[in-house]
C-alpha cells in the first residue's frame, strides 16, 4: 500500500492537533461527577447549587433539570425531589414548592466544617457540642445533636445530628420547623 504526501500530512496533523489539545479542554469534555459530588459539601445555607428557601422551579434551573419536584396540590404539601445525579444518601425536601431542607443519610458528603455520616460522636461533639443542645432520639438509643443557628443573621436555620451506637447515623440542614420533622415528610 502506498501513501501519498497529502494523506500523510493529513494523518499527522489529525495527530499532531489531538495529541496537544490543552489538558483542560479535554478534561472538561469528559464529565467527572464522582468529583463533582466530593467537592460539594453541605453548608448552613444547602448543598452545591441549591440554597434554602429556593423554588423548585430555580431549583431545576441551578440543576439544568437534574431536579423535579411534583407541583404542590397544597400549600403545605411535602415532596422529597427526584434528583438523579444527587450523591448517593443525599435527599432534597421541598415543602409547598421551597427548599426547606436537605438530608444526608450515607458517607461521601460532609459538611463544610467535615462532618460525615459514619464518623464518631466524639467527632460530632468536637465541631459542633459547644453550640448544640441535645434532645434523646425519638426511636433508638441515641441523641440529636442539635446545632442553631448554624449562621447569626439567619435563626431558622439548623443542623441536626442523629447520633445512635456513637456513631452519626445521619444529618440534615435546614429551616426550622422542616429541619426537625423526625419522619420527613411523613
Amino acid at each position: 500500500m502506498r501513501v501519498t504526501p497529502i494523506a500523510l500530512v493529513c494523518v499527522l496533523a489529525a495527530c499532531t492537533t489531538a495529541d496537544h489539545a490543552p489538558a483542560d479542554t479535554v478534561a472538561a469534555a469528559i464529565p467527572d461527577t464522582a468529583a463533582a459530588a466530593a467537592s460539594q459539601f453541605i453548608t448552613a445555607h444547602g448543598f452545591g447549587p441549591l440554597a434554602l428557601g429556593m423554588t423548585t422551579a430555580d431549583a431545576g434551573k441551578v440543576t439544568n433539570g437534574a431536579l423535579t419536584v411534583p407541583s404542590p396540590s397544597a400549600p403545605d404539601q411535602c415532596e422529597y425531589a427526584k434528583w438523579e445525579t444527587a450523591p448517593n444518601g443525599v435527599m432534597v425536601m421541598f415543602v409547598g414548592g421551597v427548599l426547606k431542607r436537605v438530608d444526608v443519610m450515607q458517607p461521601g458528603t460532609p459538611t463544610v466544617e467535615g462532618l460525615e455520616v459514619g464518623q464518631t460522636a466524639a467527632r460530632a461533639d468536637s465541631l459542633y457540642g459547644a453550640k448544640a443542645t441535645r434532645q434523646p432520639h425519638k426511636y433508638e438509643a441515641g441523641e440529636y445533636l442539635i446545632v442553631k443557628p448554624l449562621a447569626p443573621q439567619d435563626s431558622l436555620q439548623r443542623l441536626v445530628v442523629e447520633l445512635t451506637g456513637g456513631k452519626v447515623a445521619r444529618f440534615r440542614i435546614g429551616l426550622f420547623p422542616e429541619v426537625e420533622w423526625v419522619e420527613g415528610c411523613a
